[in-house]
């Protein structure tokens, strides 16, 4: 980020924009991460490098993380624990023990499905 620190922030990108607020917290000495949304709005490569970022963070410098996020198949395998939300609290645990049939389909209905890869796969009513 030493290219634009005399930028505004106004004038950086999604990525670079998130960056910030991830140093700005962590210039707090946290011993608590909380994101919300880190990845939303930003291109894929660069969700990809936000999050490597919060796993660098977690691993590396022994940092709890909680992040929220509405992606479930991005973060579903970085993640040690998952819990799904919706209004209240579903299940939490491994990802492969949260994201089952039967939770999904509380959750989203019963046309939730995943795939074999453990992928998520939702109908969006919202654009029907």
């Amino acid at each position: 980020m030493v290219d634009v620190m005399d930028r505004p922030l106004g004038s950086l990108s999604g990525g670079q924009q998130q960056r910030v607020f991830i140093a700005r917290a962590l210039a707090q000495h946290p011993q608590v991460l909380l994101l919300d949304e880190p990845t939303t709005g930003i291109d894929t490569p660069t969700q990809h490098s936000v999050l490597d970022l919060i796993r660098h963070l977690h691993r590396d410098l022994h940092l709890t993380v909680v992040l929220v996020s509405h992606d479930i198949n991005l973060v579903a395998p970085l993640v040690d624990r998952l819990a799904l939300l919706k209004t209240r609290l579903y299940a939490i645990g491994p990802a492969k023990e949260v994201l089952t049939k039967e939770n999904l389909a509380r959750v989203y209905g019963p046309e939730a499905l995943t795939t074999e890869s453990g992928h998520v796969i939702v109908a969006d009513h919202h654009h029907a």
